[in-house]
């Protein structure tokens, strides 16, 4: 289940739900193969509200990288892992369609946000963490 306040975000690809948590090791994870958090905003932000809208929308090699690398690991025996490989997540996003990149580019946008938590009145500091 997606923690907001996290900038966690669960979606859902061909029935199949897929939790995308914004850590650290995540990012630069991300970063590192696909292009960095600003880059990518100004790549799929530059043709919003233009006839070139559709150039930006990212690919779905992209797509697949983006939930593969930002996915929620599992720790087993202390080792952690991901929980579906690149392979079955291409799979997934060749069975969703083009819908998942808007999904995605809503992710990017949430975690470029920071975290709101501490702008919310009338939560607690734990609420705030869980």
């Amino acid at each position: 289940m997606e923690n907001k306040f996290r900038n966690e975000m669960e979606i859902e690809l061909a029935k199949v739900k897929i939790l995308l948590r914004p850590t650290f090791e995540n990012i630069a994870a991300m970063e590192e193969n696909v292009g960095s958090i600003a880059w990518l905003g100004w790549k799929y932000s530059r043709g919003i509200g233009t006839k070139d809208a559709v150039k930006s929308i990212p690919s779905m090699s992209e797509v697949a990288k983006i939930i593969y690398f930002n996915q929620a690991a599992t720790k087993a025996d202390d080792v952690t892992q991901k929980k579906f490989s690149l392979e079955e997540i291409w799979d997934l996003v060749l069975q969703e369609g083009a819908g998942v990149s808007s999904k995605i580019m809503l992710y990017l946008g949430r975690i470029t946000a920071g975290n709101k938590a501490d702008e919310i009145e009338g939560l607690s500091e734990t609420e705030k963490k869980s």
